[in-house]
């Protein structure tokens, strides 16, 4: 996994798999995910992230219970593909 954030255009990207985008998925206002072929997040997408993240420079890292993980993809069924 991989964490950009561009100051200048004030965007993060969270890439989490090498693999062709297939499609995008918009989650929430100013937030999107890219997909593979298969359905899999490959990016994470946070545009004016200033304003929808507390520090946009300040990186956390913590352990993702299997839980977290299906409430992701039961948001994710539910998002509006484009």
């Amino acid at each position: 996994m991989k964490i950009v954030y561009d100051s200048s255009s004030d965007v993060i990207h969270i890439y989490l798999r090498n693999t062709p985008i297939d499609q995008s998925a918009s989650l929430a206002p100013n937030i999107t995910a890219d997909l593979d072929r298969n359905g899999n997040i490959t990016t994470l997408e946070i545009a004016q992230a200033s304003q929808c993240v507390h520090n946009p420079r300040n990186v956390e890292f913590m352990e993702v219970r299997e839980e977290s993980e299906e409430i992701a993809h039961r948001f994710l069924r539910t998002a509006d593909l484009s």
